[in-house]
C-alpha cells in the first residue's frame, strides 16, 4: 500500500470515528441493521393542533444492538418526546467491524403525519411565524397599556390569523381578543364587544364548560355590555364567566393554575358586584359580598 492510499485509508478510518471514539455508520447501513422497529405514538395534542415534520435524533447503540442513549437534533417540541420514546425501542443487528461487534452511532429521522400536504404545511407554518411575532408585539402594547397603539398592532395580526388553517380556532379566537382589549382600554364598548363577538364564536365551538378561556370569553362579553350599560346582559354573562371559571378551577390538578382561576374569579365577582350596584339590586349585592368574603 503505497503512502496516498495509506492516508486516505486512515482519514476515512478518522471520519468514521465520533467525538466520543465510537463508529459513525450512515443511515441508511443503520436502517438495514434494523431488526426491532418501534412506531411513535402520536401525541394527542399534536394531533388536535395538526402538527406535524421530522425529528431528528442521533442514537449510539451498543454491541448488542440496544439503544444505549440519544442526543435531539431537532424537531418540533411536541413531537420530540414521542420520537424518542419510540428510537430506544429499536433494537439492531450487532455492528460488526473488523470481524468484532461494536458499538456505533447514527443519526435517525422519526417522521409524523396528519395528512396535510407538505408545501401546505409549510405555507400555514410561515403564516402562523409571522402572525406570532406580530402577536408579540401586540402583547407588549396591551401589558404597557398603550391602547392605541395596540390597536394597531393587533389589527396587523388579525389578516394572518385569518388565513391560520381550521384547526387553529383558538389562536383566532385570541386574535380577535386582543383587538377587543385594545379597545375597551380606549372605552370605545360597541367596537370591543364586536370583536369580543367574533372570538366568542371561536370559543363555543372549541371549548368545554370546564374550560377556563371560556369563562374568560364570558367575561370580556360581560365587561363590554356592563361599559354599555346593558346591565342585565352583563349581569348574566358575568354569573355564567363565573360558574365556568368555578367548574375549571374544581377540574384542574395543577395548583398554579387553580390560583389563577381563583384570582380570575375574584376580578370578575368585583366587576360583577358593581354592575349590580349600579342596577340596584340589592339581593345580588349581598350575594355577591357574601362570595367575595370567602375568597382569600
Amino acid at each position: 500500500m503505497n503512502l496516498v492510499v495509506t492516508r486516505v485509508v486512515l482519514l476515512a478510518a478518522m471520519c468514521a470515528m465520533s467525538s466520543s471514539g465510537q463508529v459513525r455508520i450512515a443511515p441508511g447501513i443503520a436502517e438495514n441493521l434494523l431488526a426491532e422497529k418501534s412506531d411513535p405514538v402520536y401525541p394527542a395534542l399534536a394531533k388536535q393542533t395538526k402538527t406535524q415534520g421530522t425529528v431528528k435524533i442521533d442514537i449510539t447503540v451498543s454491541e448488542t444492538g440496544a439503544v444505549v442513549s440519544t442526543k435531539l437534533i431537532g424537531g418540533h417540541p411536541l413531537l420530540v418526546t414521542a420520537a424518542i420514546d419510540a428510537v430506544k425501542k429499536r433494537k439492531y443487528t450487532p455492528y460488526m467491524a473488523g470481524g468484532k461487534a461494536t458499538s456505533f452511532v447514527t443519526t435517525v429521522e422519526i417522521p409524523f403525519s396528519v395528512g396535510i400536504p407538505k408545501d401546505e404545511y409549510d405555507r400555514q407554518q410561515a403564516v402562523s411565524d409571522r402572525y406570532f411575532k406580530l402577536e408579540d408585539k401586540c402583547r407588549g402594547l396591551l401589558q404597557a397599556s398603550k391602547w392605541e397603539d395596540a390597536e394597531q398592532a393587533c389589527r396587523d395580526a388579525l389578516p394572518l390569523a385569518q388565513q391560520l388553517g381550521d384547526h387553529q380556532g383558538l389562536t383566532k379566537m385570541g386574535a380577535y381578543e386582543h383587538v377587543g382589549y385594545a379597545l375597551l382600554g380606549q372605552q370605545r364598548y360597541g367596537d370591543a364587544l364586536e370583536y369580543y363577538s367574533r372570538a366568542f364564536e371561536f370559543a363555543q365551538s372549541s371549548l368545554k364548560e370546564t374550560d377556563a378561556e371560556l369563562g374568560y370569553a364570558y367575561r370580556n362579553l360581560a365587561m363590554a355590555n356592563h361599559g354599555l350599560r346593558n346591565l342585565d346582559k352583563a349581569r348574566e354573562l358575568y354569573r355564567k364567566a363565573e360558574a365556568i371559571l368555578q367548574l375549571a378551577h374544581e377540574n384542574i390538578d395543577s395548583a398554579d393554575l387553580k390560583q389563577r382561576y381563583e384570582t380570575a374569579l375574584k376580578e370578575i365577582l368585583k366587576y360583577h358586584l358593581l354592575a349590580a350596584e349600579e342596577a340596584g339590586d340589592s339581593a345580588e349585592v349581598q350575594d355577591i359580598k357574601k362570595r367575595l368574603e370567602t375568597k382569600p
